[in-house]
């Protein structure tokens, strides 16, 4: 996600965009330190000035069935967080999926 964050940086300025999507998929191998580290550096990049005209950010992470319920809650909380700013400007959308076993008959 951090090299997501560079391009982003990247992008600041471009007075025309207004709405961002991500996904990303979360088996449980992140530590807690990584998710901080990068949803807070997510948050800081889109808090910049240059994104002014920026009118929804929307987040969706999908969670591996790997992950535990305690797990499960941290990201859960994320919005709360980490990314309590763009939550205040009431401009972000966040969400958890659970990823789908793909089964072989």
């Amino acid at each position: 996600m951090l090299g997501l964050c560079e391009e982003l940086e990247a992008l600041a300025g471009s007075k025309g965009l207004q709405v961002l999507n991500f996904a990303f998929t979360m088996e449980g191998c992140e530590s807690k330190s990584m998710v901080e580290t990068s949803f807070g550096k997510l948050e800081e990049v889109l808090m910049n000035p240059g994104w002014s005209a920026l009118k929804c950010v929307s987040i969706e992470v999908y969670v591996g069935c790997c992950l535990r319920d305690a797990r499960r809650l941290e990201l859960n909380s994320v919005p709360e967080m980490y990314l309590s700013r763009l939550s205040s400007r009431e401009i972000l959308d966040y969400k958890l999926s659970d990823i789908n076993p793909i089964t072989v008959p």
